[in-house]
């Protein structure tokens, strides 16, 4: 197992764990999970990763939103601007940091590691169904979802707790960060406004809250 990936499991030493978080670099582009699970035996990794995309299946069109707005988020380069549909490296940081995520076991570096592994592979599975996918500098939405997972195992690794459950606990707590986030930067004017409006409204339907 890779230097990198020794953390996720770190506290908790179990070898059926350690197993799951060295495959975090074999995530499929399509976000089917399963060789993620595959030390578990077919079966159980078909129900675990069935389970995954139920989770996200459920908050697709939070999730959706979340990914539309940060793609369009980096206006720094023409490359940027051409690729406003799909998320680079810089609006993937961009989330994390709005969602106060990185600490000393995920780092910006550990962050950026995880999107050239995402990367790499897609690379070596070669699946092109969706934009971004065929791009070694940008995330396709399924991608992005293979980059949540990846967070998880950093920020809870936590082996005892089904996983689908840290994702969806996660995905809650991610949902919560950026609505404070967006809601202290709402009077700043950005080129997205109308999207981070949307962005907003949709944070705050789906927790709950009212204006």
């Amino acid at each position: 197992m890779s230097a990198r990936f020794q953390i996720s499991s770190k506290g908790f030493q179990s070898p059926i764990f350690d197993k799951i978080a060295s495959k975090i670099a074999n995530f499929s582009s399509k976000s089917q999970f399963f060789r993620f699970f595959a030390p578990f035996g077919r079966k159980k990794s078909k129900t675990f990763a069935s389970k995954v995309r139920n989770v996200f299946a459920d908050y697709s069109d939070i999730l959706h939103v979340i990914f539309e707005t940060y793609s369009a988020l980096d206006l720094s380069s023409s490359d940027a601007l051409k690729n406003m549909s799909t998320m680079n490296i810089s609006e993937f940081l961009m989330l994390l940091r709005h969602c106060e995520l990185f600490d000393d076991v995920l780092t910006e570096d550990e962050s950026r590691k995880i999107f050239a592994d995402i990367q790499q592979s897609s690379i070596d599975v070669k699946e092109e169904t969706e934009a971004g996918v065929d791009d070694d500098d940008e995330l396709s939405y399924g991608e992005f979802l293979d980059g949540i997972v990846a967070v998880v195992m950093y920020k809870d690794p936590n082996p005892f707790v089904d996983f689908a459950e840290r994702v969806e606990g996660f995905l809650i707590h991610l949902f919560g960060r950026l609505r404070s986030f967006w809601s202290r930067s709402a009077g700043e004017t950005t080129a997205q406004a109308h999207q981070v409006k949307r962005l907003l409204h949709e944070l705050q339907k789906k927790l709950g809250v009212t204006d």
